[in-house]
């Protein structure tokens, strides 16, 4: 674990622009759009194969000369222990046999509402099968302050 530059407790190998390449527009990485990414949710969990699981739920402002601003809350994980590059790949969480939504976007910043329905909507609030056990897990309130302008609203 380490504490980022805004002072919240994350995975050391938690990077937010990397995790963010999955969830904005594949153009806006090679249109010189600005994005900035927090991380306001996170989970590191495992079951008896053993598959090993890091999750995450981000904020991501996209800004580019001559569009709109836009914002986006995305569910994602990555297997870090499966070989590379693959492992390290961040992907956003489908479920291919549920209705789950894995990427919400805004054409405004989303508030502490959105966020709440964004963790219904993308399955994260659904508990974990019982073969998995949580190693560890935690909120981002200061990120979390700086991106939606108020405290986290979850318990």
């Amino acid at each position: 674990m380490t504490v980022n530059a805004h002072g919240d407790r994350l995975p050391s190998d938690f990077d937010p622009a990397q995790m963010a390449a999955t969830a904005i527009d594949p153009m806006d990485r090679f249109k010189d759009a600005k994005v900035t990414a927090r991380v306001l949710m996170w989970r590191v969990h495992e079951d008896d194969r053993p598959l090993y699981l890091q999750g995450a739920i981000l904020w991501v402002d996209v800004r580019r000369a001559g569009q709109p601003a836009r914002w986006i809350l995305a569910n994602v994980y990555r297997h870090p222990r499966e070989p590379k590059p693959r492992g390290e790949e961040w992907r956003l969480a489908v479920i291919d046999d549920g209705p789950a939504a894995p990427l919400k976007r805004f054409d405004r910043p989303p508030t502490n509402a959105d966020v709440k329905t964004f963790l219904q909507e993308s399955f994260w609030n659904e508990p974990l099968p019982r073969s998995f056990t949580q190693h560890a897990a935690g909120t981002c309130p200061k990120g979390w302050k700086i991106a939606l302008g108020a405290p986290p609203d979850v318990p």
